[in-house]
């Protein structure tokens, strides 16, 4: 089934001359931005033609008794695998799943293996093309789409090494950490991401930084005050656990002990549990 899309008809550079000089516009930037205005315009409609076709082809198959399977597998198949598209993206996880689910169903021509690598192929492009959005997206939308990810072990190790990708690209520097509590702690909001970063620094590495800056203590002591509001279960788990560890060794040492006793004191941190 050939997808019948609209020619947006490309920039003509002449017709713009003589405006852009006028107005002192770099004609050659202003052409530029209309070609890429065009072939966003494209692909929107594209996009657009495809999804339409996905459903009027599931559709048909719903309603037309004539439509058998062979030929709806078939159709269909080619449909969502059109090249270069994002399929999960344009369709969504879960209506990509169940698509699969019942074109393994209805073929009884090919192995089930045949649309199982095809689930994985189309997720894992998906998953390398939105991490950014996946790490930090709402858990109100991420829940479902994790689910699907976690019940595939091939999918799940797939995407966690994706996250851990992201997660060494950041720089761990003081001054980063110390902008995203700041930001945790007067707008009492965070993304993903900020948990992951948080959570990657070492105990060892809150050590040093507690003992060599005065504002970062300061800002640890106001997180976990915050964290300890937290009712039932509490988040940035690691950064916590990690936290308090280094608040122990520190009271540890005799250098800081006297010091670190009001921490201990303050937030009845048990030095006996190792």
């Amino acid at each position: 089934m050939a997808l019948k899309i609209p020619l947006i008809l490309p920039f003509d550079k002449q017709i713009f001359v003589h405006i852009v000089k006028k107005h002192q516009v770099d004609i050659d930037k202003f052409g530029i931005d209309v070609e890429k205005q065009n072939s966003y315009l494209n692909s929107k409609e594209y996009n657009e033609i495809l999804h339409n076709d996905i459903q009027n082809t599931y559709y048909k198959y719903l309603y037309e008794l004539k439509y058998n399977d062979k030929k709806f597998v078939e159709e269909f198949y080619k449909l969502l695998n059109t090249k270069d598209i994002d399929i999960i993206k344009l369709v969504s996880l879960s209506t990509f799943s169940w698509y699969i689910e019942l074109m393994t169903k209805l073929d009884n021509e090919n192995k089930q293996e045949k649309y199982q690598k095809f689930f994985i192929e189309k997720v894992e492009n998906y998953i390398k093309n939105n991490i950014n959005n996946l790490i930090n997206m709402d858990s109100f939308h991420k829940d479902g789409i994790m689910k699907i990810i976690d019940d595939n072990k091939t999918l799940k190790e797939f995407y966690e090494q994706e996250k851990q990708k992201i997660v060494k690209d950041i720089t761990i520097d003081i001054d980063k950490i110390k902008q995203i509590l700041n930001k945790l702690l007067i707008e009492n909001g965070w993304g993903y991401q900020d948990e992951e970063l948080l959570s990657s620094i070492s105990k060892e590495q809150h050590k040093d930084w507690l003992i060599q800056d005065r504002d970062y203590f300061e800002l640890v002591f106001n997180f976990i005050t915050h964290i300890n509001s937290f009712s039932g279960s509490k988040p940035f788990k690691t950064m916590y656990y990690n936290i308090i560890q280094s608040y122990k060794e520190l009271y540890a040492d005799s250098i800081y002990k006297n010091k670190m006793e009001f921490i201990i004191k303050r937030f009845e941190i048990d030095t006996t549990d190792k």
